[in-house]
């Protein structure tokens, strides 16, 4: 390119758009061919064997019969021009009548033409078969994976006299098929070709098949008949249907049979609907029924029976999986009513821990019944744990003795007119061995401060040994013991920290046997308002180095601070403490060591207490302790802990963690700090550690750790984002945060879907103008969240209309007009790009993009919907580059500045030389220009030269050198 020249470079961008509130199209076009265009009809001829694809792969024409010696040809070319819409301008020529005609089209032409002459054919009677033609083209193997319900559309010129005549073929990846012979098109002179239309579904082996062609083929024999043309391809497009649904899952029960008596059964009736003629259908689906509380409890049959034992109301799930795909799982709530018709079971016991040998019980049958004849026959059997078994047939067995120590299981059968309903009471009786020891105990104390502790001393006696104690401690925390409410200790000094009053009961055991009868005093906790009195006590006072000890106050009186100062500690951040009970206090260097601690209150009263050497610190080894950390001690079924492992000692070295309660598969770990422990049920539940160390082993029961609950503070909760207002025929996005939910429901009144089940469902769809009602639900395992209830207004859509596209060259400016026919507008405009038009809330706008640009334009009337409609601005993209050949900076404001002129440049580099060849300046913005300074300094008047190096929007990159002259 010369470098005085400015070159010129032209770009045409076209971009399709959708316009809102329009519904996608079940048909998807994915394969098209309109053969190109030719440029006229002096190019030497294009056989359609080896044509390249508009939509890749080449064309092959094959023999598909016996040929003569002069068969006609299968061409590509505009002799027989295509794209002539039959709906619009059927009647065609080709580019030898008419020379500005280029579109091509696949057609049957005569031998040695060049160019062919379009769509005609020769057919001489003589010699026989010398024009014989059995030829088809074949298309480049067409990619159907993932496409259904394949239809071909395309348009057509065809001869058919029954002899000659063209076929429209088909190949699956194995044959050739003949769908259909094409029909003879008419309508036109002699001159035109009369185009019309064709349409075709190919069969269903073209489904999801990689491997599709189609074909058209021509035959005509030598019979000295022609017809007045032969046939002629054009504007071939492939679309694709919606793909195979998976089953839509429905069911009832037969004959009606939903209301029935407890022990009753009824039989399903699958009402699936299969997606045919995809589907196999039912015959070879797979059926998975859920009957919570039902027998079976699950099914794979298409039309189980279930049955139930006990009433209430029942709900069923059923999914059904053909060779498409798996349903969604649809549930019946409440489906099925189960009456409970029979005797409703209640007893009472006399004495419900009656002793071994010793005492006998008498029971009492408190069942109810709505028969009129009451309550007619009893079956009661006793069943102690070892699986022995005691029956009565009375109403109120008297004197039945149950001599396995133990709990033993109760059930009684009641039996009235309609049923016989039975019911088991486990471990209703506890039969005690009362040889145990005689329990006593005394306390040194029986009312205290809060935080202060009490010393309780045990006086059981019995004729042998007392080998374990459990002592009750509601509200206490027994010194020594890592758990409050209980100790297993024979004399232990507990605490309270809470005013109140309080039971404490001791039970014990010796080598006959448990205690059978129990001892309770109560202790009075007061709240203690008069001067502080200071004292404390610690979980031990001699250790081994590594050793940590726990520190408890018993201080009484008013007291508000505390502060606690620990001689020799391990951790100097542990010297001091402000807690009232600070734990884990651990010293390293063998020693004796003392502890202070002073208390206070807002009155200004002060006590406090120093013990000398109260900590000795000896050199050995101690076993480990086991201390434990939770992350929440409370939590709603369903959900999960964090446990961390707060042991001390020296050199731990392994841990293992047992969690009563726990889901199967988490019940133990052997991990220092195990996560994500779950529990599903309700409960108080213990949790035990075992610890090794350089010291030994130690393990240690924490109990009644951790609480499951299941109330309605965990039921799920609901934060839905709703429109109030939308169009009809428009979509809108519908989401939603839940909390703690397993399942949800969505229903969308009016709307398409109607429901959903997704936890966010996204789009949903309003074709019909009206109020409606968007219902959001959620539910766990504790039941279910508030529903969130919302109106939704489905308005008429304005006529908004933004104009038809616009196409300008790039800096030109154009206006865009968003009408609504002859309404007035009332409502309110807003315009996107907000930063690309002169005033975005306009009805009229003026823009001048620089690339081709989507604008949307947004209409609001007060109270009604909002209208969307876009419109694009095609911009035909001019790109120039110059630098003028001479500038004079003396300041006249004329030519001062020497810059790089032009537009439609994404980068440059621009440099200037001296005669010297040094460079006197340089830039990458083409915004900067040349000053005629260096550094600073005025250059005298001459001749530089210059480099520029270019790219333009389009990628194409350009250097050009040139002189400029300096002058003033």
């Amino acid at each position: 390119m010369s470098n005085s020249a400015w070159p010129i470079k032209s770009l045409f961008v076209l971009v399709v758009i959708g316009l809102s509130g329009i519904t996608e199209l079940q048909a998807q076009q994915f394969w098209t061919e309109d053969f190109g265009t030719g440029i006229n009809c002096n190019t030497p001829v294009q056989l359609a064997n080896g044509y390249v694809s508009t939509s890749g792969g080449s064309w092959t024409v094959v023999n598909d019969g016996i040929n003569g010696g002069t068969a006609n040809v299968w061409y590509v070319s505009p002799t027989a021009a295509g794209g002539f819409d039959p709906d619009l301008n059927p009647c065609g020529t080709g580019c030898i009548a008419n020379p500005v005609l280029n579109n091509q089209s696949l057609h049957i032409g005569r031998l040695n033409n060049d160019p062919d002459d379009g769509a005609r054919y020769n057919g001489f009677a003589f010699p026989p078969g010398l024009s014989d033609t059995y030829k088809r083209a074949e298309s480049p193997t067409i990619d159907c994976t993932d496409k259904w319900t394949i239809t071909v559309d395309l348009w057509y010129v065809a001869w058919n006299n029954g002899l000659d005549k063209a076929s429209f073929q088909y190949f699956d990846g194995t044959v050739w098929t003949t769908l259909n012979d094409f029909t003879q098109t008419s309508g036109c002179t002699l001159a035109q070709y009369p185009w019309a239309a064709y349409q075709v579904v190919l069969p269903a082996s073209a489904n999801n098949n990689p491997d599709v062609k189609i074909g058209f083929r021509w035959q005509n024999n030598s019979d000295g008949i022609t017809g007045t043309y032969s046939v002629a391809i054009d504007n071939i497009r492939l679309t694709s249907g919606p793909p195979p649904a998976v089953p839509v899952v429905d069911f009832e029960v037969l004959d009606g049979n939903d209301t029935f008596c407890e022990q009753g059964c009824t039989t399903m009736n699958d009402l699936t609907d299969f997606d045919t003629p995809f589907s196999t259908g039912a015959a070879n689906a797979t059926y998975a029924w859920v009957f919570p509380g039902g027998n079976p409890a699950t099914s794979s049959d298409q039309n189980p029976t279930v049955c139930y034992d006990t009433p209430g109301l029942k709900s069923i799930t059923l999914t059904v999986t053909d060779n498409i795909g798996e349903s969604d799982p649809v549930t019946k709530t409440n489906f099925i009513t189960v009456q409970d018709c029979g005797p409703d079971i209640a007893i009472s016991a006399g004495n419900l821990t009656p002793c071994a040998n010793e005492q006998c019980v008498n029971f009492t049958d408190l069942s109810q019944t709505n028969d009129p004849g009451g309550v007619t026959a009893w079956l009661w059997t006793f069943t102690s744990a070892t699986g022995v078994q005691t029956s009565s047939t009375q109403q109120n067995p008297t004197n039945i003795c149950l001599n396995e120590i133990g709990f033993y299981d109760v059930t009684l059968a009641a039996t009235d007119a309609d049923l016989t309903q039975e019911q088991t009471f486990p471990a209703y009786i506890e039969v005690l061995d009362c040889s145990g020891p005689d329990i006593n105990f005394s306390a040194d104390r029986t009312v205290i401060c809060p935080g202060g502790c009490i010393e309780l001393t045990d006086n059981s006696s019995t004729n042998s040994t007392i080998t374990a104690w459990h002592w009750s401690l509601p509200g206490g925390q027994a010194v020594g013991d890592a758990l409050p409410d209980t100790s297993t200790q024979q004399n232990p000094t507990v605490c309270y920290q809470t005013a109140g009053t309080y039971n404490i009961t001791l039970s014990a055991q010796d080598q006959e046997g448990e205690s059978a009868i129990t001892k309770t005093i109560t202790i009075t906790v007061d709240p203690c308002t008069g001067p502080p009195d200071v004292n404390f006590i610690a979980s031990a006072d001699t250790i081994c180095t590594g050793d940590c000890v726990d520190f408890t106050d018993q201080s009484l009186g008013l007291v508000e601070d505390y502060l606690w100062v620990f001689q020799g500690v391990a951790d100097i951040n542990d010297a001091t403490s402000t807690e009232q009970n600070p734990s884990v206090i651990c010293y390293s260097q063998p020693g004796s060591y003392n502890v202070t601690l002073t208390v206070s209150n807002s009155n200004n009263q002060v006590d406090n207490i120093t013990r000398t050497d109260f900590i000795i610190v000896e050199q050995c080894i101690s076993k480990p302790v086991p201390r434990i950390e939770i992350s929440a001690d409370t939590i709603c079924a369903g959900k999960c802990v964090d446990y961390t492992s707060a042991s001390t000692g020296i050199g731990l070295s392994s841990y293992q963690w047992n969690f009563q309660g726990a889901v199967p598969g988490s019940g133990s770990s052997m991990v220092q700090n195990p996560s994500n422990i779950c529990y599903n049920n309700p409960g108080t539940y213990d949790v035990s550690l075992f610890v090794e160390g350089a010291g030994g082993d130690s393990i240690r029961v924490f109990n009644d750790v951790i609480t499951v609950v299941n109330t309605p503070d965990c039921r799920p909760t609901i934060e839905a984002s709703v429109p109030d207002t939308i169009c009809a025929g428009d979509c809108a996005v519908f989401s939603a945060v839940f909390t703690d939910a397993d399942s949800v429901r969505w229903t969308f009144q009016g709307g398409n879907p109607e429901t959903s089940k997704a936890f966010n469902p996204g789009v949903v769809c309003f074709e019909d103008e009206g109020n409606y009602m968007i219902l959001v639900e959620a539910w766990n395992p504790s039941g279910g969240a508030q529903p969130i209830v919302q109106d939704l207004y489905v308005g008429e859509r304005p006529p908004l209309n933004a104009g038809p596209n616009r196409t300008i060259n790039s800096g030109a400016v154009v206006t865009l007009n968003a009408s609504l026919g002859n309404q007035p507008p009332i409502g309110s405009f807003l315009w996107q790009p907000f930063d690309l038009v002169d005033d975005f809330t306009a009805q009229s706008v003026n823009t001048s993009p620089q690339e081709t640009t989507n604008y949307i334009v947004y209409y609001k009337e007060p109270g009604g919907c909002t209208a969307i409609d876009t419109v694009t601005v095609m911009v035909n993209f001019v790109a120039a580059v110059g630098v003028p050949s001479a500038f004079s900076p003396n300041g006249d404001g004329q030519n001062d500045v020497l810059r790089v002129l032009g537009q439609g440049i994404t980068r440059m580099e621009f440099k200037v030389y001296n005669r010297y060849g040094q460079l006197v300046f340089e830039t990458t913005n083409q915004a900067d220009g040349w000053d005629g300074l260096q550094n600073g300094k005025e250059l005298n008047p001459g001749v530089f030269v210059y480099t520029l190096e270019v790219t333009f929007a389009e990628g194409e990159l350009e250097v050009y050198t040139g002189n400029v002259t300096l002058v003033k």
